[in-house]
């Protein structure tokens, strides 16, 4: 949600292997579909 409405803000977001299994966090791929790119800022997951 930070990234939101801040178009110069990047957020590099560090993920463990574990972590990237579960339900929660597999539904958090899909926010990419709520991130309008002309208004809001960039989210780099890294695995």
């Amino acid at each position: 949600g930070a990234v939101m409405n801040n178009p110069s803000l990047f957020v590099p977001a560090i993920v463990g292997d574990g972590e990237a299994e579960t339900g929660p966090l597999a539904t958090g791929w899909q926010s990419n579909k709520l991130v309008n790119p002309r208004t809001d800022g960039i989210v780099l997951p890294i695995l």
